[in-house]
């Protein structure tokens, strides 16, 4: 199982690839490249990263810390 430090790895590997990844609250979205081949390479990383449910929370953290969010509003 993956650390929680695997958080930041993962977030910085998929910016630096140039994928488009953000927090929603305290979990993450990550979109689905249209091209076919930018598909495959990310579902290929996906997959050799391994589960990380574990680290939705910290994922979603991390993109909070480093501007990557929606906000999300409250109705009163």
């Amino acid at each position: 199982m993956l650390k929680a430090s695997a958080a930041k790895d993962f977030v910085e590997r998929l910016v630096e690839d140039g994928y488009e990844v953000c927090a929603i609250g305290k979990f993450y979205v990550l979109a689905d490249p249209e091209e076919a081949q930018a598909s495959a390479k990310l579902h290929d990383f996906l997959r050799g990263f391994g589960p990380r449910d574990h680290l939705t929370a910290d994922i979603a953290a991390y993109l909070h810390r480093i501007g990557r969010y929606i906000p999300v509003e409250t109705i009163d």
